[in-house]
């Protein structure tokens, strides 16, 4: 269990980093909107994993709308396994938000975080960790493979759907420099998510560590 809470504090300091790394990176005018956007997704993802994803995962025969200790059963964490799946999400969603900072909306983006964590990334996490890839003998340590594809195609198409940033490119082809407002920001984000990703992967070893241990 403190394991699993540790691990879930690291994915929150991720998610902390990338916050002040795109904060940093955008122009000051933006950066209260960036803001209200993260903490919009900390809620609906939350949310939409609780009420649907959770149950997509764990492929439970329960009902899809609230979940209980009996859910999350892969460890016998409880609530402490639920909460390292919560914050897991929450990374996952909040790649698709740096892509398209400083021109999206809000309701859009929302519906995007709310896709993946109830539909997207809950089911390729059953794929690779309890389902058919998983039988196959596919090994993916703290979500590295589908998490990341997931946020990753996510994010690209947002960004090729909303275009660039508004006055980065002239009509006659010429491109302008957008500098962000507040380096400072970038590199303490930048600083946060190292000291949050390197415990974050030595936990996930020790897990498969353990699991393959007890199989064996």
């Amino acid at each position: 269990m403190e394991v699993m809470i540790g691990l879930g504090a690291a994915c929150l300091l991720i998610r902390l980093g990338l916050l002040l790394y795109r904060c940093g990176q955008i122009r000051a005018k933006n950066a209260a909107g960036s803001v209200l956007r993260v903490v919009g997704d900390f809620c609906v993802a939350t949310l939409a994993f609780w009420a649907v994803g959770a149950a997509l995962m764990m492929q439970t025969r329960r009902s899809f709308l609230g979940i209980d200790s009996s859910l999350i059963a892969f460890r016998s964490g409880g609530s402490a396994d639920l909460f390292f799946l919560i914050t897991l999400i929450l990374t996952g969603t909040g790649i698709a938000g740096g892509a398209v900072a400083e021109r999206s909306r809000f309701f859009p983006l929302w519906a995007v975080s709310i896709l993946l964590a109830a539909i997207v990334i809950p089911i390729g996490g059953q794929w690779a960790w309890f389902g058919w890839l998983a039988h196959l003998g596919f090994i993916d340590i703290g979500g590295a493979a589908w998490l990341h594809l997931s946020g990753a195609v996510c994010a690209c198409m947002a960004a090729f759907v909303v275009g660039p940033r508004t006055g980065k490119y002239h009509t006659d082809g010429s491109s302008s420099m957008i500098p962000g407002h507040n380096i400072p920001y970038v590199g303490v984000g930048a600083m946060a998510m190292l000291v949050g990703w390197v415990p974050y992967l030595a936990g996930c070893l020790i897990l498969l560590h353990y699991d393959m241990a007890s199989v064996g």
